[in-house]
């Protein structure tokens, strides 16, 4: 599965953070200091887009007793602060509000749908709006 994702979040140019057991960080791409979108509209869409064919990949997959993978996404923005940590064994951290917030945004989130922050669906381009998505308020 996470392998599938890698590939996804690759072609759409967005940044893997990292995984952990059951959790999946993607960040956008100006987190790993590049900036493919004209604005950040079109990085919103872009996310959605991700977020719907990560969900449509996790459903292809079945667990040992044959029960259909679901996925649950917290979408977040705000800044954020990238350092590479460690002595022994260095890696890329990312620091800041979002990163938190869009783990508890996971917790609240119905299987298999996402919630997004106030400050995100601000940025939702015309006709990205769903019904079936709750929005969760700062």
């Amino acid at each position: 599965v996470y392998a599938r994702f890698d590939e996804e979040v690759h072609q759409a140019a967005f940044f893997k953070y990292h995984h952990i057991f059951n959790t999946y960080v993607v960040a956008t791409p100006a987190a790993a200091l590049r900036q493919p979108f004209a604005s950040r509209e079109d990085e919103t869409a872009a996310m959605l887009k991700l977020g719907a064919r990560l969900q449509q990949i996790a459903a292809s997959f079945k667990d040992s007793s044959g029960k259909t993978l679901t996925l649950t996404i917290g979408l977040e923005c705000g800044p954020m602060v990238g350092r590479i940590v460690g002595t022994t064994k260095s890696f890329w951290c990312l620091f800041g509000d979002p990163i938190n917030m869009a783990s508890r945004l996971c917790f609240v989130a119905a299987k298999p749908s996402w919630t997004e922050s106030t400050p995100v669906a601000n940025f939702f381009p015309s006709g990205m709006g769903s019904t079936s998505r709750r929005q969760a308020s700062r």
